[in-house]
């Protein structure tokens, strides 16, 4: 996962980002 969010936005993310995405992956391992 961090690696991933490291991929995807370099920059700091807040706290929120960091959930929305957590929950936007694995949504998408749920329906792949």
């Amino acid at each position: 996962m961090g690696k991933l969010m490291s991929a995807v936005r370099p920059k700091v993310v807040s706290k929120t980002d960091r959930k929305l995405v957590s929950a936007l992956v694995k949504d998408y391992l749920r329906n792949k």
